[in-house]
């Protein structure tokens, strides 16, 4: 008898538990305020953009911490905000040129040729 009730207040607990998280995930979203914005109709962004024509590059560094904090460091310069307007230029970790095999294997490696197509672009 004892067993019985341990057992139905576990099974109890835990149906209760999965109720609360699914609750917890679904609420928010359907008590949200919902958002009328025109979305990518003026940009990607959520608010008008200006962009900026100057590119912000910090050199890649392997053996230190020093290119990550400076690339921390560098975000206020790229992206900021004046009023309602936000002012945004690309960041971008760079890495000299390495060459790598042709093979594909390897050509995600390559990120100097992913730089160098969006500068050619900007």
């Amino acid at each position: 008898m004892i067993n019985r009730k341990i057992k139905l207040w576990k099974t109890l607990l835990a149906v209760s538990i999965i109720f609360i998280m699914l609750g917890s995930a679904t609420i928010p979203s359907v008590l949200g305020e919902k958002r009328t914005d025109e979305g990518f109709e003026k940009g990607i962004s959520w608010q008008p953009f200006k962009p900026i024509k100057k590119v912000t590059f910090v050199n890649f560094d392997k053996e230190t911490l020093i290119d990550d904090y400076a690339y921390l460091a560098s975000i206020p310069a790229s992206v900021f905000s004046d009023g309602n307007i936000i002012y945004s230029s690309p960041l971008l970790l760079f890495q000299p040129d390495n060459t790598y095999p042709d093979d594909d294997e390897y050509r995600f490696l390559n990120d100097y040729q992913g730089t160098h197509y969006l500068m050619e672009d900007w």
